[in-house]
Order: C-alpha cells, then structure tokens, then sequence
C-alpha cells in the first residue's frame, strides 16, 4: 500500500457524508464485481524460462499449445 499513490479512505472516511460514503462502497462493489468475474484457464506463476528448471520436452504453455523456447535453441 505504500507504493499506490492517494489517500488511504481511512484519513478521509469521516467527513464524508453519508450519500459520498454510499458512492463509495457502490464504487468498491462495481470494481470486486469486476474482479470476480476474471476466470483464468490456468493457474501457476510466471517465471523467467532461465529461473527454473525444465521438466519436460516443452518449456511453457501459450493458448493451450506447448511452445518451445527459440532463444535457447531447443
């Protein structure tokens, strides 16, 4: 959180009016909304291809095709 530039709604939330708190919360409900809509077909973590070690013939996944890394010339 110290990297996000603004205010924390903390320092903020009090002066606010009911109706702005309303559109607040409204805005916070819109956005989890949205984030919880995002359906992935896989799941893992991103790693540089040099970072780990290959464990089979292929040495990612892209679309659901295995995909060769080039650079290494494999």
């Amino acid at each position: 959180m110290d990297k996000i530039e603004g205010v924390p709604l903390s320092q903020v939330r009090n002066p606010l009016k009911l109706p702005q708190k309303l559109q607040v919360l409204l805005a916070m409900m819109r956005l989890q909304k949205q984030w919880l809509s995002v359906s992935f077909s896989h799941h893992g973590s991103l790693d540089y291809t040099g970072d780990v070690q290959q464990l089979a013939d292929i040495d990612y996944v892209k679309d659901g095709k295995a995909i060769r890394d080039s650079v290494r010339g494999i």
